[in-house]
């Protein structure tokens, strides 16, 4: 009787292919995983910062569409201010509120009938919104005097601005650098 001297694992390795993987390919495979990811992660984070700012324009944009088309409707004049009760000298970034000011004070009234028509509070992601102390729209939907407001993120990158503006007959227009035709479009933070 002959007896084999061989180990099970030698007689597996003479006579079947191994399906692992060498050192050197689970390297290659590391440093392109990390090239992929070194190139997608900043444009994802940009993405992401792009996508923040412009939703908070929209949301301002429509909190100012909402009072003048309230204005209109009630024919009655609305004030935006910074803060989130009346105009007690709030900054825009930590929120801002809309009311009827049937007395023209710059305060909210509550036995006036000096209603709140909607409550804002911060922007996310260390944004900063600078520019008018109040907007007014009158009862024809005109405002007061035509304003400016600049929305900035943190990094206060050039390409993350936005200016609002608010013409005179009440046209709210958000305006993102570098925009095709827009000179005018210059916003510094």
């Amino acid at each position: 009787m002959t007896r084999n001297l061989e180990s099970p694992s030698e007689r597996g390795w003479k006579n079947s292919r191994c399906g692992g993987f060498t050192l050197i390919e689970l390297m290659i495979t590391i440093t392109l995983v990390a090239i992929v990811m070194g190139i997608g992660v900043p444009s994802y984070q940009n993405l992401v910062v792009k996508n923040r700012i412009q939703t908070q324009a929209d949301e301002i944009r429509s909190s100012l569409a909402m009072a003048r088309v309230e204005a209109i409707r009630r024919g009655l004049w609305i004030r935006i201010c910074p803060g989130q009760n009346g105009c007690a000298g709030g900054n825009w970034h930590e929120g801002w509120n809309s009311f009827v000011d049937r007395d023209s004070n710059n305060t909210r009234d509550e036995g006036a009938g000096e209603t709140h028509l909607e409550v804002h509070i911060r922007l996310d992601g260390g944004s900063t919104l600078t520019g008018a102390n109040h907007v007014i729209f009158k009862s024809d939907g005109t405002v007061v005097d035509a304003r400016t407001m600049i929305l900035c993120t943190a990094d206060r990158d050039a390409q993350h601005r936005r200016r609002i503006d608010i013409s005179s007959v009440g046209r709210v227009r958000v305006c993102s650098p570098p925009d095709a035709g827009e000179p005018a479009c210059d916003i510094p933070c």
